[in-house]
């Protein structure tokens, strides 16, 4: 009868497509997308017979050719546990126990064509526990209230992004015998040609990869004092690292 145990859990799943993404211009000399998409066009999607271009407007926002990745799905639960233990009058335990978890997979189709222009798919997980320890107590006749506790917290994270811009382009750039402006493969001024150390900035297939582990540690008291009815004195003091 002097133990409380406190427990919390708690659960979320979401399934759900991702945002819509229509396109709304197009410029067909070559302007959109960063200036790439007529570069894109004469080397990728001219070979291989279908082009980006403003066929793809719909002129309706709710409506859209996409035909990419196209999820936004998410796990995330939690469990939580609190203890208490009066141990006498003037003293009690206190233990904070919380555990969460998620995962996470987006994907979106950003060129809104049903060509593998620009595209992204992610995936995110995180785990993290944390665990409080408190000693909680009066003295001096009860003119003293005190805390004294410990604080640990330990959390890893991951997300994965595979973006993917003008997909095929650097292939096409590597397959082509020469610089796109005439210039020798040796010293070239331009993309284009195999080898070529230019056509590397244009190779915008990549994977962004962040990662997360961390701990953290705390020392933490705390004291009020009553000195009168109408004065109290309060003092503390946490080192964390």
């Amino acid at each position: 009868d002097t133990v409380t145990v406190d427990l919390v859990a708690d659960y979320l799943r979401e399934r759900e497509k991702g945002p819509l993404v229509a396109l709304a211009f197009f410029d067909d000399n070559g302007a959109t997308f960063g200036g790439l998409s007529g570069l894109w066009n004469a080397l990728v999607g001219g070979p291989s017979g279908q082009t980006i271009s403003s066929d793809f407007i719909t002129g309706d926002p709710f409506t859209s050719y996409a035909t990419g990745p196209n999820v936004n799905n998410l796990d995330a639960y939690g469990l939580g546990m609190t203890v208490n233990w009066d141990i006498n009058d003037n003293l009690s335990l206190k233990s904070i126990t919380a555990y969460r978890e998620m995962e996470a997979v987006f994907g979106s189709d950003t060129d809104a064509s049903p060509l593998a222009y620009t595209e992204t798919e992610q995936l995110q997980n995180q785990n993290q526990i944390s665990q409080e320890i408190q000693l909680l107590g009066t003295s001096f006749d009860d003119k003293l209230e005190w805390v004294l506790g410990a604080f640990y917290f330990d959390e890893f994270g991951r997300d994965v992004n595979d973006v993917n811009m003008a997909s095929g382009l650097f292939d096409g750039l590597e397959g082509i015998p020469g610089p796109l402006d005439g210039s020798p493969l040796d010293a070239p001024t331009a993309p284009g040609g195999p080898g070529n150390p230019i056509n590397l900035a244009l190779d915008l297939e990549f994977n962004v990869f962040n990662e997360i582990d961390m701990k953290s540690y705390a020392a933490f008291t705390q004291g009020t004092l009553n000195v009168s009815d109408k004065l109290r004195l309060t003092g503390g003091a946490r080192l964390s690292h």
